[in-house]
């Protein structure tokens, strides 16, 4: 399966260089047109481009001539969709802008996992003054630490679109190979502030 990545990878960007994107050189995914003013990023088979109608449809066609492909326009024309879905992502074109979502799916899985959906909401992701007592240093268990891992997975993804969560986050994920029944508690308290 390795190869099949490393293969795809190579037929997409020769096919983007041939067609007169460059490949950037501190992300091999991302690709700019500089007489198109287009910018692409390509993740897995998903493309997700910037630029004028014109151009965007140019590469439209460009994509439909080597791969099968479907496509989705977000823009402001009475053809052209107001939301769409990229990476679990919601991206919508309104009249003030572009308003971005993080994907809600990973912040449900953190509140639903560890059964928090009836749990008291509080107002901050962390507790700087927490002090683990000699309980909350216990090891957790092989299959807490399974949930903990996942969990604290889906928190890095959502950490992107969601800065309010970020250093809480890093705080867990400096322990995910050794969890504790503190751990847990910390991981819980991300899920009520969510």
């Amino acid at each position: 399966t390795r190869d099949a990545a490393v293969n795809w990878h190579e037929t997409y960007s020769n096919h983007l260089k041939e067609i007169g994107f460059t490949q950037s050189r501190c992300n091999p995914c991302l690709f700019r047109h500089r007489e198109r003013d287009i910018r692409t990023l390509v993740h897995g088979d998903d493309y997700v481009s910037s630029g004028t109608d014109q151009d965007l449809w140019w590469l439209d066609k460009e994509l439909g001539k080597r791969f099968e492909k479907k496509s989705q326009m977000l823009g402001p024309g009475k053809d052209e969709l107001k939301e769409v879905r990229v990476l679990g992502r919601v991206i919508r074109w309104q009249e003030d802008g572009i308003c971005y979502e993080p994907d809600q799916r990973h912040a449900e899985s953190i509140i639903e996992e560890p059964g928090l959906t009836e749990a008291k909401p509080l107002s901050t992701p962390g507790d700087s003054a927490w002090k683990p007592s000699e309980a909350d240093k216990e090891p957790a268990t092989k299959e807490e630490h399974r949930i903990f891992r996942g969990l604290v997975a889906k928190a890095i993804y959502l950490s992107a679109d969601r800065p309010d969560i970020q250093h809480t986050t890093q705080i867990l994920s400096r322990v995910m190979d050794k969890p504790t029944k503190g751990s847990l508690t910390q991981m819980k308290r991300l899920g009520r502030y969510l």
